[in-house]
């Protein structure tokens, strides 16, 4: 496989320069894009300070490191004009491997805390993720050809975890459907969709980068190969600062525990329906808030209806508390 990346530098020195310049154009474009979207995305984590937000700015901010690394080291190849050899190449997949850790971590963390701290879930995601970078340690040890394999196993690992992810929030989505009606799911299924779509960005550039390499077509596996690190930033960081936004991933948690005390703890509110206003802002996890996303839902006797503090009934103006 090394061998075939060091083939995408063969031809004459004109194709090599325009490839150059081809690349690391794209690779400048996608960084510039990532710059910005890197300070929104520590302002959000630090604003909202959330569990263990301290981690998270931690491995955004080494995945933004490593980045940026690989942007110098094509920068000096570039500079110095000269054929990439063996150990700068070696040195770039090593900086795409090690990135690739970073977004696989912060993918696990969001999975663990989706699915209510439980360890079990991550169990295979975890043990797949020290598997891959096996195989990514003997490529640059050894030279061997597992860098397509670790493409792959990248891509399934990709596939897992946002699948466990998504597949919890569409399921807390019906939950909360059930006991607040279809309005409020309207948010869950955009957070799901974000998930789905930050997963999709970088699965379709590891495929062009596989089916690109295989095909010989040079021009085009120089820029998946060169830009892949670029999303493996940008896809993570996209996401929170979508998500972020508007409602944590992680706010979703609240909605399991409120729902869950909802189903054990009902109360009979009254014949005539009752006015309920949900406000739209943030919610708070560790308190258990909810947002909802309507204003001015009606609740009938047979629904229960929650203010900012789910803790709290507010019917008839009267405070009924959950013991």
């Amino acid at each position: 496989m090394i061998d075939m990346i060091d083939s995408f530098y063969d031809g004459s020195e004109g194709q090599l320069e325009v490839r150059r310049l081809v690349t690391t154009g794209v690779q400048l474009f996608l960084y510039g894009m990532y710059i910005p979207l890197f300070g929104v995305c520590i302002h959000v984590i630090r604003k909202r300070k959330r569990g263990n937000y301290k981690l998270h700015i931690t491995l955004t901010t080494a995945l933004f490191i490593l980045c940026t690394t690989t942007v110098i080291l094509n920068l000096i190849n570039v500079a110095e004009a000269v054929k990439m050899e063996m150990p700068t190449n070696l040195a770039m997949i090593g900086v795409y491997m090690l990135a690739n850790v970073c977004a696989d971590l912060i993918m696990l963390q969001r999975c663990y805390v989706i699915w209510g701290a439980n360890i079990y879930i991550i169990v295979i995601p975890f043990i797949g993720l020290c598997i891959n970078f096996a195989f990514g340690v003997s490529v640059l040890a050894y030279k061997s050809t597992y860098l397509v394999v670790f493409f792959i196993m990248t891509l399934v690992e990709n596939i897992i975890l946002t699948s466990l992810t998504a597949g919890k929030i569409f399921w807390i989505n019906h939950e909360a459907g059930i006991i607040l009606g279809s309005a409020v799911q309207t948010r869950y299924r955009m957070i799901a969709a974000m998930i789905m779509e930050s997963s999709i960005l970088y699965s379709t550039a590891i495929i062009a980068g596989v089916v690109s390499i295989y095909a010989r077509n040079v021009l085009a596996s120089e820029i998946a190969v060169n830009s892949q690190t670029q999303l493996v930033g940008i896809a993570p960081t996209l996401l929170v600062v979508r998500v972020g936004l508007g409602i944590d991933v992680k706010d979703v948690i609240g909605s399991v525990k409120v729902i869950s005390m909802a189903q054990s703890q009902t109360h009979t509110l009254g014949e005539e329906d009752i006015p309920l206003s949900m406000s739209d802002s943030d919610p708070d996890v560790e308190s258990g808030e909810l947002v909802a996303a309507t204003e001015g839902m009606l609740i009938t006797n047979e629904e229960i209806g929650y203010n900012l503090k789910p803790q709290i009934f507010y019917p008839q103006n009267k405070k009924y508390r959950i013991k």
